[in-house]
This record gives C-alpha cells, sequence and structure tokens, in this order.
C-alpha cells in the first residue's frame, strides 16, 4: 500500500465509515460512507489513488438504503431513505431523478410507510424494493439508453408479502429469481 492509498482512507474515514464501495471495470472507486458522503477516485497505474468528485447526499433518515445499477454508459446509485421513493443518481453525469409509486402507496412515506431494502437485476433490468408493511415494489429499465433517466423505467405490478421486507436479493445466474425476506419467511419469486 502505498502513502496516497493511505491518506485517502483516513480523509475518507473522516466522513464515516464505509457503507458501499465500487471498483469499476475502468479502475474507478467509488466509495459511499454512512454520513452519506460519495467520494469518486481514479486508480492510476502505478497504484496511486487520485479523487475526481465528492458530495454529501442530503437523506431524511439515519438509515438509507442503497444499491448499484449498471450498464457499459453508466453508474448509478438507488438512494431511499424514509419514503417509498427511490433516487437515482448517475454517477458520470451527476444527473438524478425519482422512481416513485403510484395507487395508494403514494409517494412520501404515506401512512409511516417506507422502504426497507432495494436490490437490482442486470439480466432483468429490475429494481427491486420491500417495504415495511410488506409490500414489494418493481420498477423495469426500458432502454439501456435511457438508463439514466425517469422516461426509460416503468413500475410493474407490486406484490404483497407477509410481514416486514428486511431485504431483497436477486439470484447471481441472471437474476430471474428474487428472495424476499421478512421476519418470519423467505418468499421466492421466479419472473
Amino acid at each position: 500500500m502505498n502513502l496516497r492509498s493511505i491518506i485517502i482512507s483516513l480523509s475518507l474515514q473522516a466522513d464515516g465509515a464505509v457503507k458501499k464501495l465500487l471498483l469499476t471495470t475502468d479502475q474507478e472507486l467509488v466509495v459511499v460512507t454512512e454520513t452519506m458522503v460519495i467520494g469518486q477516485f481514479k486508480v492510476e497505474a502505478d497504484g496511486g489513488v487520485r479523487e475526481t468528485s465528492r458530495v454529501k447526499l442530503s437523506t431524511r433518515m439515519k438509515e438509507n438504503h442503497l444499491e448499484w445499477m449498471m450498464t457499459e454508459a453508466s453508474i448509478c446509485l438507488a438512494v431511499s431513505s424514509g419514503d417509498l421513493t427511490v433516487r437515482v443518481w448517475n454517477l458520470k453525469t451527476d444527473e438524478n431523478f425519482v422512481l416513485g409509486t403510484s395507487g395508494p402507496v403514494a409517494v412520501g412515506g404515506a401512512g409511516g410507510h417506507f422502504i426497507t431494502g432495494l436490490a437490482y437485476s442486470t439480466g432483468k433490468k429490475i429494481l427491486a424494493a420491500g417495504t415495511n408493511n410488506g409490500k414489494v415494489l418493481m420498477w423495469q429499465n426500458l432502454s439501456t439508453a435511457a438508463f439514466a433517466q425517469e422516461s426509460g423505467w416503468r413500475n410493474l405490478p407490486r406484490s404483497t408479502v407477509e410481514g416486514a421486507v428486511r431485504s431483497v436479493v436477486w439470484d447471481g445466474a441472471g437474476g430471474d429469481v428474487c428472495a424476499i425476506n421478512t421476519v418470519r419467511q423467505v418468499t421466492i419469486s421466479a419472473l
């Protein structure tokens, strides 16, 4: 480890503990801290690390849910914090948009409901969100060209499980199977 790497890790530690890490194929390191500071770094050929950007996201709750979503052209971070919406931030362009819900579970955490977990299937291009009242919300990307735009996504029919959702996970073999974990059970959904 060189001195530059040590300095980067110390400066990030001052922003809070690391919550999520991503190392892209083009040698970019993205770090999200628990205080929602997002740092982007370029890993140099000599092993050094150069900071390229740093931003602090404003969130409603201390407990935030994050998920990476990537295509060849975009690296996006999906963030949910205290309601039933997901903000998608394109790390390459700094543009962002909100994926909301429609129907009885309206945007804004109606009735104290909020997202408790996020998972993205690269194979199906579906972002799934579990809620504290047992709803599973899903959005599907319709176009790689519009991946990082709100118009490129559509709401899918929501489903319900018994109990608060603790986590949502897609299988690693293409994302055809989604597991929804509640306090009492795990529900497997094949799409």
